[in-house]
């Protein structure tokens, strides 16, 4: 070919070399990711909030057009008070005064879902534990509490229902006890040491017998109330005011972490949560999952137990119609395209 065509079409490519450049690039570029609605949720910070930190640390949240900032709260009031201001989007809790009472109050907050049980196979959720040398044949009997002192972490809180109801099945009330009020860390040594009697646990993260050999179990909320419900998750207007497709969305990717993490996966939270609470991170992975609802189902009994507590102990204004608390919308929809498990 002669040089003055070589070079002539030389020039014509170069000119419409960016043109076609940029034309294929556009045709092979993926597509610009949708934006994420942002979410604050409510959690407690407990190895049992380990399927929702799951569902976020999978991409979960993510997969269902939600970018989810978890917020800490160390109990429900607070979380409450800012799910009805609708500060917070969800929360996941435990019943107690301030949700019957800000229910009463017309609060635009529901139950939408139900979380975790008292599994009578596993879990130490509202096990009573006392020390060796004030109950040196155990403590199966928990009539043996009478006149002694125990630990409860606070007044007017699911950890003071457990206790009440295990009371209760002895024929005792908080009246026939010496009550302490101590967060668990404080409770756990003042135990061990021998300085109180006895105490409560509102949650499984640690087996408070594994740690000292003065220390004794006795039973626990599982042997007086098999498989009672006792967390729940709850929304407020961003979820109530909208479409039921958006809080099922929602429910959808935390029961996919729940059903993931029952299932045998451990998402980064837990390994990192006992390292702050200096436990084992191993024996915190192999213990019991079988306590969390892969389902999400609301037991209405078991709201109705605590709400008629709350009612008899003078803490909720009025006597509240459970069934007015949940919405069940949200889970049936979510299960509807989730299925059962």
């Amino acid at each position: 070919m002669p040089s003055h065509l070589k070079n002539m079409l030389r020039r014509r490519f170069l000119e419409f070399a960016p043109a076609g450049a940029a034309l294929w690039l556009g045709c092979s570029s993926p597509p610009a990711s949708r934006e994420l609605k942002p979410l604050r949720a409510a959690a407690y910070p407990r190895l049992s909030m380990s399927g929702l930190y799951l569902a976020k640390e999978s991409g979960y949240f993510e997969e269902e057009g939600f970018d989810v900032q978890i917020e800490r709260f160390p109990d429900s009031t607070h979380a409450i008070a800012l799910l009805a201001g609708g500060e917070l989007d969800a929360a996941f809790v435990s019943p107690s005064p301030a949700l019957f009472n800000a229910l009463a109050r017309d609060a635009a907050i529901r139950i939408v879902a139900g979380r975790e049980i008292a599994s009578p196979s596993c879990g130490t959720v509202g096990s009573v534990y006392g020390h060796r040398g004030s109950f040196p044949n155990g403590l199966a009997d928990l009539s043996q509490l009478a006149g002694r002192s125990v630990a409860a972490s606070r007044r007017m809180t699911i950890s003071e229902f457990y206790l009440d109801s295990l009371l209760e099945s002895v024929g005792l009330s908080s009246d026939d006890l010496n009550i302490v009020e101590l967060p668990s860390p404080e409770a756990t040594a003042a135990i061990i040491s021998g300085r109180i009697d006895a105490m409560v646990s509102s949650y499984f993260d640690r087996d408070i017998e594994s740690l000292s050999d003065k220390v004794v179990r006795g039973i626990g909320l599982a042997d007086i109330l098999p498989n009672f419900q006792y967390a729940h998750v709850l929304f407020g207007p961003t979820f109530l005011d909208a479409p039921v497709e958006q809080g099922a969305s929602f429910l959808t990717a935390y029961l996919r972490g729940a059903r993931a993490f029952r299932a045998g996966e451990t998402p980064q939270f837990l390994y990192d949560f006992t390292k702050q609470m200096s436990l084992d991170p191993e024996r915190a992975r192999r213990a019991c999952r079988q306590t969390f609802d892969p389902n999400g189902r609301i037991d209405q009994a078991s709201l109705e137990r605590i709400g008629d507590w709350c009612f008899d102990k003078g803490y909720c204004e009025k006597r509240i119609e459970v069934a007015n608390l949940i919405d069940s919308r949200f889970i049936d929809a979510t299960l509807a395209q989730l299925g059962t498990s």
